[in-house]
């Protein structure tokens, strides 16, 4: 038998992370890393640092034109190529010298028309460079110089029948597929690197919600979302099915580094063991309320570039100090789950009616069963092996190992 806890709130690590602030010149926008330097774009520029962020240095030549009336939203790393854009302005600036130096990126349209006109996400997959182009459109290029440009907008609508006055926000890709999202909420996929897009998430009401994709994550056949409105949710199978996660956050950023997810957003930084399923909060050293807009991973080390109305900079953190333990901070009652290990049927006492969901998922994150409103359930079905139970309410979301003869 296993006893656990139901909390009142989300399931927190007791905190052994601690993030140290450096020394960051410029306010961040956004950070990557390039040829073993770390770089900074700001509303200012560019700046970059060799030792961790312990000395920075401004480098912005060749820059000025990026910069009026555009801040550097993002960066991509290509190569030996470095990549600069701001959100609004025509171009793309490629340095290649570590950012020494900046000139416009050689575009050839190929017949496109794409100009670079204000990117707003970059990614790499599969040897291709990928650009979200301010809509719902997207370039895509080999070699960062010869761009193929496509374009779901037809007239006033979308091939989807959506709305095209909108911006895609956020791309990622795994080994099958790319995934597009834009700010109204939509999220595409395609498994021919952008040839054509399947629709695989909508709003309620695609002409009016707000509720704006804003960051995306993919490994394996997961797939983790970050909504304005909706906050976080999950999907285990390319994005065919999607559920909510359990957790009162609005993710901007993601990273992911020896098996942690990081999420960064409005209320500071979470951490996954479990690529999404459960979340802890680390914020030990940061201030309070700050909003996390991007994250670097670099060698021992995960970056954080905070961008509040009031407080800015980067903190820098130790990737050894997340660790697996977790313990209960406030009980409110007692549940049991009998017998464990089981051979098939398992029987639950003391579950509250806030309680919403069962869900018990594999050791690669897929979920295989699915319950709601049961005081027990019958997994006879399921191959012999670990897995994960997790029940979820409106306030918490907790998660038990599982053992099936």
């Amino acid at each position: 038998m296993i006893i656990f806890f139901l909390f009142s709130c989300a399931l927190f690590a007791q905190e052994k992370s601690f993030w140290y602030s450096i020394n960051a010149p410029l306010r961040p926008n956004t950070l990557i890393v390039h040829n073993g330097f770390l770089f900074e774009g700001s509303d200012s520029g560019v700046a970059r640092t060799k030792d961790f962020g312990k000395t920075w240095e401004v480098v912005n030549k060749g820059l000025t034109y990026y910069l009026n009336p555009s801040p550097i939203a993002v960066l991509c790393s290509y190569n030996n190529k470095l990549f600069a854009a701001g959100e609004y302005n025509e171009g793309l600036a490629e340095s290649l010298d570590n950012g020494l130096n900046w000139a416009d990126a050689p575009i050839q349209n190929n017949g496109s028309g794409f100009t670079g006109n204000g990117i707003t996400a970059f990614l790499i997959n599969k040897g291709f460079i990928f650009a979200a182009v301010n809509s719902v459109s997207y370039a895509r290029s080999n070699d960062g110089i010869t761009w193929a440009y496509s374009d779901t907008s037809y007239g006033e609508l979308d091939p989807f029948g959506h709305d095209i006055d909108a911006t895609c926000e956020a791309l990622a890709g795994n080994d099958r597929y790319i995934f597009a999202g834009n700010d109204r909420g939509n999220l595409y996929r395609s498994a021919n690197n952008g040839d054509h897009w399947e629709h695989i998430f909508e709003p309620q009401n695609p002409k009016t919600d707000v509720t704006g994709l804003l960051s995306l994550l993919s490994k394996d056949t997961i797939v983790l979302a970050g909504f304005n409105t909706l906050g976080l949710r999950r999907s285990t199978n390319n994005g065919d099915t999607w559920d909510s996660v359990g957790i009162n956050f609005i993710p901007l950023t993601f990273a992911c580094a020896n098996n942690i997810v990081f999420a960064g957003g409005y209320y500071g930084m979470y951490y996954s063991l479990d690529f999404g399923l459960t979340w802890q909060q680390t914020k030990g050293g940061m201030p309070d309320s700050l909003k996390v807009v991007s994250l670097a991973i670099q060698d021992d080390y995960i970056f954080c570039a905070g961008n509040s109305y009031n407080t800015f900079g980067i903190w820098r953190c130790s990737l050894s100090d997340f660790k697996a333990d977790v313990k209960p901070i406030s009980t409110t009652s007692r549940l049991t789950l009998k017998p464990n290990p089981t051979t098939g049927y398992l029987k639950f006492t003391n579950i509250t009616k806030d309680i919403t969901a069962i869900r018990i998922f594999n050791t690669v994150g897929q979920k295989v069963l699915d319950y709601q409103n049961v005081s027990g359930i019958d997994i006879s079905t399921l191959p012999s092996g670990l897995y994960y139970i997790n029940f979820l309410s409106a306030n918490t979301s907790i998660t038990e190992k599982l053992l099936k003869r």
